[in-house]
């Protein structure tokens, strides 16, 4: 079937071209036995892409049919070959050139012959555009919803350093309640009546160092790690877009707390 539509695609080529050389042999001169030297310029240059276009389709080079065969209908404004350019257009799938030329082609020639066969073909052409401007609107619509899914997900706040602001929060009122009961146990000792035994002080005594160097440690921590959180969100919300990220620690020993931020800006 694809032959022989190919083949009748063909035929009607070939005659088409054999109307048109016709007539432009025909309107080259008034003369019966007018030679190629005597056509004008303009005719002469139409004739010769004319014969170039049918060459060229016959050996597959339909790039070039087309070029030649649309620079044949400039010149002359044949309408045959309106129909050999849709045709040529159709075999390169330029849809929408070939569209064009067809309903150029049937609407010059509203009683062509073969006007049923060449509406069939606007039909496939129509339904092909319409399938390829479906796809591409989806492609389209597929692209910008994946990067709105992208702006959204970079512009969402990273939720450790605000994980990090409240574990050090924490973390700092552990260590206050541990120096407020180191301050009563002290206080306790202090205030023992002087009849008391050493047994019933004992216990605060011994709580007092304990207390109070686990509460220092976890107040400076906990103070350390929530204003290294704070100051992570506020560097995250301002370099989100540019994937810029600080880098946070907090050192912990029996004598001091040290926290470090490291970051681009």
């Amino acid at each position: 079937m694809i032959i022989l539509l190919f083949m009748a695609a063909k035929t009607h080529i070939a005659c088409a071209c054999m109307c048109g050389l016709m007539l432009l042999a025909a309107s080259a001169t008034s003369a019966q036995d007018a030679s190629p030297s005597e056509l004008a310029p303009q005719q002469a240059e139409a004739r010769d892409a004319f014969v170039a276009g049918q060459r060229a389709y016959d050996e597959g080079r339909f790039e070039d049919a087309l070029k030649d065969f649309r620079r044949a209908y400039v010149l002359t404004q044949h309408v045959e070959l309106l129909y050999n350019i849709a045709t040529v257009a159709d075999r390169l799938r330029y849809d929408q050139q070939a569209l064009t030329a067809y309903e150029q082609y049937l609407a010059k020639r509203p009683d062509a012959k073969d006007q049923a066969q060449v509406q069939r073909r606007i039909q496939v052409l129509k339904a092909s555009l319409a399938r390829a401007q479906n796809t591409e609107k989806a492609r389209n619509a597929a692209q910008r919803e994946a990067s709105s899914r992208r702006r959204a997900s970079d512009d969402s706040a990273s939720p450790w350093p605000f994980v990090l602001a409240g574990t050090g929060a924490a973390v700092a009122i552990g260590g206050g309640v541990l120096l407020l009961l180191a301050q009563s146990s002290k206080s306790s000792v202090e205030d023992a009546k002087p009849q008391s035994a050493w047994s019933d002080v004992k216990g605060d005594h011994d709580r007092v160092p304990v207390f109070s160097t686990t509460g220092a440690v976890m107040l400076g921590a906990g103070v350390a790690a929530g204003l290294a959180g704070l100051a992570w969100a506020i560097l995250d919300g301002e370099s989100s877009h540019d994937e810029k990220r600080p880098n946070v620690g907090v050192t912990l020993d029996s004598h001091s707390v040290t926290a470090t931020m490291r970051g681009r800006f």
